[in-house]
């Protein structure tokens, strides 16, 4: 073959290489650049959710606050703030099916820690309270995930996915939480057990 018409073709194969070369760099870069807007707007969304739960949880904390500083029966106002984040599954449009393993775990998990806190800060004070929270806590958390577990196959089963959704869940737990602690402390209450403002 004649050397000129050889530099051509190997001329022609770098000029290729380098085409594909440039293709496959802007494809790289688009593909990155359409990552980098992916994940800036799952941000936005997660940062959109925390807020919507944050809405319905300073009222919590708030009237919380306000049954202290008053003395309030705390059983009774704690029951009724369940009613706080069922509201926020209704406004946000999600389902209140999908809910109940969060719910049952909140209930079951704060209901049962309410007891060896409320035992133990009437029989030893504050640090009874603390450690009977604690220890309370670490038992209750496998009890209640044995029974949400349970009750989300059982929805499995039937055709019902429970939900993992970020403000689902949130709102779900945070009812059951206040549902199962507001339930005990109210029936504490009306066999005369009252814990002790300081």
């Amino acid at each position: 073959m004649p050397r000129s018409v050889e530099g051509r073709s190997s001329s022609r194969g770098v000029g290729s290489s380098l085409q594909r070369g440039k293709a496959a760099e802007e494809l790289l870069a688009g593909r990155a650049v359409k990552l980098q807007i992916g994940d800036w707007k799952i941000r936005v969304r997660m940062i959109r959710k925390a807020l919507y739960v944050t809405i319905f949880a300073l009222p919590v904390a708030l009237i919380g606050v306000v049954t202290l500083r008053y003395r309030l029966p705390i059983g009774p106002v704690i029951l009724g703030l369940t009613l706080i984040p069922i509201v926020g599954l209704l406004v946000a449009k999600r389902s209140f099916v999908r809910a109940i393993p969060d719910i049952i775990f909140g209930a079951i998990d704060t209901g049962l820690l309410t007891v060896p806190a409320l035992w133990g800060g009437i029989l030893f004070g504050v640090a009874g309270a603390i450690a009977g929270g604690v220890i309370g806590d670490a038992l209750t958390d496998a009890i209640a995930g044995f029974f949400e577990g349970s009750i989300a196959e059982w929805l499995r089963k039937r055709g019902i996915e429970e939900s993992r959704e970020a403000v689902t869940t949130a709102q779900g737990k945070m009812a059951g939480c206040l549902f199962g602690s507001g339930a005990v402390l109210t029936i504490a209450l009306l066999i005369g057990i009252r814990p002790k403002f300081g």
